[in-house]
């Protein structure tokens, strides 16, 4: 009786008082002090509301990449980091993205001369706390000026912005100039501070085509043929202007018809001006594909296999015209397939099939494998086999794998995805032995695969089966019932 009554003793003791809630079954959170910086920053951004279990010295473990993770995220922070734990750059990201961030801000970051032009060009009002104008470079202010060309009053670089002759050969100083030109273009009110003479004949037909107001400070007679032909092309106002003869003479001054093929795609007006015996049959399918209506004027013989794959990519219905005994291997995988223009499949019952090649056949049947009954598989190589069933696995049953060497085999393996290795298993379930990827299967994939191979079911990671491929796979192999989880 007593030992009765000490157990119901030490259960009431263990029940909670009336008044008092039941402890949660809930785990506590863990404490924030055991997570790593990475840890604390990545929670933080996902769940601020964790930051009142922060104390200081959570605060500071969190180094610059973490911050500019979190105040990404979650720009209210900004209060809790020092200004000094994060660089200019990272700085002026941030206000540029969250420019509230400013008035929690206990003390505003030092920002150099590249920060401070990064920033305003995103957020212009915060320039009367700029000190460091004089520390901007010429390319900073080339930055800023796109964006913002009010402060241009500010700016002391001129001479160092407008400098269109590339100082050296670096890819840097060929940015740096075609930054400033584009400066030129898109706020065409600074011209006053450019020195518009140093412009060469390049930079000139680019000015003209998109800004044709500053005409009277170019000197046109330097312009050459294919100036003429791009400058026409965009503002024609200026024909008058024009030395006609320059546009049919190229490198040497020898008859040249590309400029004119240039010129007469965008502006068939001219053609009154134009020796069309000058065009090549390159220039006539570039003109034809545009301007269909000089076909009359075509001399049809000029063009080659490669023209006229191009040509009809863009304007089938010339076709009477084609010699098609001239078009290879290449021009026909191209045309039947779109490369350069809308596929022409329609063109198949002219194709001479003979002439494509093991990779003409490949590039093919990757996009059109309705044409599989025309190949000669023969002309493939293990290479293009490895290419061709990657993409295209149910022309496996066709494939002589002799001719897949080790490096083609690897090729294959890498670059099947996981729902055509099982049609390439399905066809061929003999290259299971180097072509496999068990782990990347899918329920559905598995299922898909054991209903049309079942031997493969000692490969089967079972518990990737979802109620949806357990369903398809018992209809096709019953069998397999015992396999399910549970019964």
């Amino acid at each position: 009786m007593a030992q009765k009554k000490k157990t119901t003793a030490k259960t009431a003791a263990k029940k909670p008082a009336p008044n008092q809630p039941a402890p949660s079954a809930k785990k506590p959170p863990a404490s924030l002090s055991r997570l790593s910086a990475d840890n604390l920053a990545a929670l933080l951004a996902k769940h601020p509301e964790r930051a009142a279990e922060c104390r200081p010295v959570d605060w500071g473990k969190l180094v610059r990449r973490h911050w500019f993770q979190l105040l990404q995220a979650q720009p209210q922070f900004v209060g809790r980091c020092a200004p000094s734990k994060m660089e200019s750059d990272d700085w002026s990201q941030l206000l540029g993205r969250h420019p509230s961030m400013a008035e929690s801000m206990p003390k505003w970051p030092k920002l150099d001369g590249e920060g401070w032009a990064n920033l305003l060009a995103e957020q212009p009002q915060f320039a009367d706390r700029c000190d460091k104008w004089a520390e901007l470079s010429a390319r900073s202010w080339i930055r800023l000026l796109t964006a913002q060309p009010q402060f241009a009053d500010l700016c002391d670089k001129w001479a160092d912005i407008f400098y269109f002759t590339r100082k050296d050969n670096s890819w840097e100083e060929s940015d740096r100039v075609e930054e400033a030109f584009k400066l030129l273009i898109k706020q065409p009110q600074l011209a006053a501070h450019c020195d518009l003479e140093k412009l060469d004949r390049y930079y000139w037909t680019r000015l003209l085509a998109a800004q044709p107001q500053f005409a009277d400070k170019c000197d046109l007679s330097t312009l050459g043929g294919g100036d003429w032909a791009s400058l026409l092309a965009e503002q024609p106002q200026f024909a008058d202007k024009c030395d006609w003869s320059k546009l049919g003479r190229g490198w040497l001054g020898r008859p040249f018809g590309g400029f004119w093929a240039e010129l007469l795609a965008a502006q068939p007006q001219f053609a009154d001006k134009c020796d069309l015996s000058t065009l090549d049959g390159g220039d006539w399918a570039k003109l034809l594909a545009k301007q269909p209506q000089f076909a009359d004027k075509c001399d049809w013989s000029k063009l080659d296999g490669n023209d006229w794959k191009c040509l009809l990519a863009q304007q089938p219905l010339l076709a009477d015209h084609c010699d098609w005994s001239k078009l290879k291997g290449w021009d026909w995988a191209s045309l039947l397939t779109g490369n350069g223009g809308p596929a022409q499949p329609q063109f198949a019952e002219r194709c001479w099939w003979s002439k494509l090649s093991g990779d003409d056949w490949v590039y093919l049947l990757r996009s059109q494998p309705q044409f599989a009954d025309r190949c000669k598989w023969s002309k493939l190589s293990g290479g293009n086999w490895a290419s061709l069933l990657a993409t295209q696995p149910q022309f496996a049953a066709r494939c002589d794998i002799s001719k897949l060497r080790k490096e083609d085999r690897l090729d294959l393996r890498s670059s099947l995805s996981p729902g055509n290795l099982v049609k390439l298993l399905v066809a061929r379930p003999e290259m299971a032995e180097w072509c496999n990827k068990w782990a990347e299967l899918s329920g559905a994939d598995w299922a898909a695969l054991l209903s049309a191979r079942p031997e493969f079911a000692d490969k089967c990671v079972w518990k990737t089966l979802k109620a949806a491929d357990w369903k398809t796979l018992l209809a096709a192999q019953p069998q397999f019932a015992k396999k399910r989880k549970g019964k």
